[in-house]
């Protein structure tokens, strides 16, 4: 007997001393889905949470809005290869954080997330996806305001990973963290290997592609949509690989870097530090006749 569809509905108040965790799984060792989900408190706060489980078609959808700390993760199995994963961190006793995510299995893994999150102390999300061929991209963002100010509003990410494709996405409408002392930060990078690694490893043994850009904002930071859209992309095949961001953003300090690292030198393309408000459009791209490092210093 097969359970076609699975709900699960969850209204709670947690308690300071308590808190709640929840994790949810299905599959076969040939594909399956997972998710945990932690929430914690420092205060009593107020859990919402909504899942839909289909383990014939292999999907599962989720909205969740509660107060104060919490995290999630999901990960997936493709049917027929690819590992996906994304998640999220938000603490501070008066956050306020909506989210809601889909995921699937059929035919390779995708998973994605969309969250706001305010009043927080940390926010802190992420994509990740690994081809059954070692290639790994990952794209994350977060934003830290000790003021308990940060904001981060529309975010949405996505990773999809096949038996020898990946890619990652993240995209956010406008982020803050207006204190004095407040960051954002946001990393994005695609790898390419050779050798055939486990679908969920961090460190392939041969990687021989890396391509990352990084961007740190300090002193009241802010990002926001205009003029365009900030968006970012991570991509890996048996080719290339190929990261790309670019937003519009205000802070004290804006420092980034961005790199098509190649073997036996960092093949820094463009490194700089500036004040004030700046358009900012990053991307680094190999091919695959460069020779990446052995671990890169993000792993």
């Amino acid at each position: 007997m097969k359970i076609l569809i699975l709900t699960l509905s969850l209204l709670s108040l947690v308690f300071a001393a308590n808190g709640l965790e929840l994790g949810i799984s299905q599959g076969n060792s040939q594909a399956s889905t997972s998710m945990t989900m932690n929430y914690g408190a420092d205060k009593d706060d107020v859990v919402q949470q909504h899942v839909d489980l289909s383990p014939d078609a292999g999907t599962a959808e989720n909205s969740w809005y509660f107060t104060g700390p919490g995290s999630t993760s999901r990960a997936v199995y493709g049917y027929y290869g690819g590992y996906a994963r994304c998640g999220f961190k938000v603490t501070g006793s008066y956050a306020q954080t909506s989210y809601d995510f889909a995921l699937s299995n059929y035919p390779y893994a995708s998973v994605s997330e969309a969250l706001t999150s305010q009043k927080a102390t940390e926010i802190y999300a992420y994509a990740y996806a690994s081809a059954n061929n070692g290639d790994q991209a990952m794209a994350k963002i977060d934003v830290y305001s000790p003021s308990n100010n940060a904001i981060l509003k529309g975010y949405a990410n996505n990773a999809y990973a096949s038996g020898t494709t990946v890619q990652v996405k993240q995209s956010a409408s406008y982020a803050s963290a207006s204190s004095s002392s407040g960051t954002i930060q946001t990393d994005l990078w695609a790898i390419r290997s050779t050798s055939s690694g486990l679908k969920t490893t961090m460190s392939p043994i041969n990687i021989r592609d890396a391509s990352e850009v990084y961007v740190k904002m300090t002193n009241k930071p802010v990002l926001s949509k205009y003029p365009y859209t900030w968006t970012a992309t991570a991509y890996a095949d048996s080719y290339n690989t190929y990261a790309q961001q670019g937003f519009y953003g205000y802070a004290g300090t804006i420092a980034r870097t961005e790199y098509a690292k190649k073997y036996g030198y960092s093949g820094i393309l463009k490194s700089q530090s500036n004040s004030g408000t700046h358009g900012l459009g990053q991307d680094a791209f190999t091919k695959s006749g460069s020779y990446g490092v052995l671990y890169p210093h993000w792993i």
